[in-house]
């Protein structure tokens, strides 16, 4: 996997320099592609069977997030409540794990998913862990600090002993959670994510020299801010690409890991594009 690389602690432009022109030269269907929630474009969200459909289309990496219990165990999941499982009264902060795990998120996708469990991150990292790369993302806006600080701490313990094992990045659209992050797991990789990445200055970048990648949506993301990240000798994640247009737009801009809900059709675009010039058109998301 091209991402393994660790710059933190030695950003060396004129290496970095290096590595892009190797990216710019490779094949772009080499691009690592990550399965943004598991195969989300088909499959329940962050759940077992996407993350396992992943594993089994061939994907780069898995992206996922996580967040923190009433009894401040770390759960997968995107958003504060349960609403896209059909539990909108349900709130990750409030409930338990044993009340949360007691529900079928599987249910409102169809009969083929009933039973499907909110699953843990020790379930994941157990499961997944040495079979596939793992871009976790730590999902604490409107946290409260108490759930903030049980969310780093129970990652620091989980992955403790076996992170050498594995391959794992940290992601977080906050950057305070990210300094917190480099100060005690100097081992992880952090990417720091962010929806307005043309408003990126070069300085934000030389201030955060714990950073080995920026994480861009891809419909805000231009060509200076592509470049600068590039220059400053760290990783383009784009996210989350979807259609035919996104995907052949984060290679033009040489993104190294494109997140996407349908992998299987984003590696089929870029062998395409690869191969022979193609159009730009929108198109439906399946894998």
């Amino acid at each position: 996997h091209i991402l393994r690389s660790h710059p933190r602690t030695s950003r060396d432009p004129a290496g970095a320099q290096g590595s892009i022109t190797m990216i710019r030269q490779a094949d772009s269907a080499a691009r690592s592609i990550a399965a943004h929630r598991g195969v989300s474009a088909v499959f329940p969200e962050n759940t077992r069977r996407a993350f396992e459909e992943a594993v089994i289309c061939g994907a780069d990496a898995i992206e996922f997030d996580i967040q923190v219990t009433a009894d401040l165990e770390i759960v997968i999941c995107h958003n504060p409540a349960l609403d896209h499982y059909g539990y909108p009264e349900v709130e990750i902060a409030t409930s338990t794990l044993a009340e949360l795990q007691a529900l079928d998120i599987g249910r409102t996708f169809g009969r083929k998913f009933v039973g499907e469990r909110l699953m843990t991150l020790a379930e994941l990292l157990q499961d997944f862990g040495m079979r596939i790369p793992l871009y976790v993302e730590f999902k604490t806006k409107h946290m409260h600090p108490r759930h903030v600080e049980a969310l780093l701490s129970g990652f620091l313990e989980l992955t403790s002993g076996v992170h050498d094992s594995m391959d794992l990045h940290g992601l977080c659209f906050d950057q305070g959670v990210l300094c917190e992050l480099a100060m005690s797991a100097d081992w992880l990789p952090l990417v720091w994510n962010t929806n307005k990445p043309q408003n990126i200055q070069a300085s934000e970048l030389s201030e955060q020299p714990w950073l080995s990648a920026v994480g861009c949506r891809i419909g805000n993301l231009t060509r200076r801010t592509a470049d600068l990240i590039h220059a400053a000798g760290l990783q383009l994640f784009s996210f989350t690409c979807n259609s035919e247009f996104e995907v052949l737009q984060a290679r033009g801009m040489r993104a190294d890991s494109i997140i996407t809900d349908a992998p299987v059709r984003t590696r089929r675009i870029l062998n395409q594009a690869a191969s022979c010039p193609v159009t730009l058109r929108t198109g439906s998301v399946s894998n």
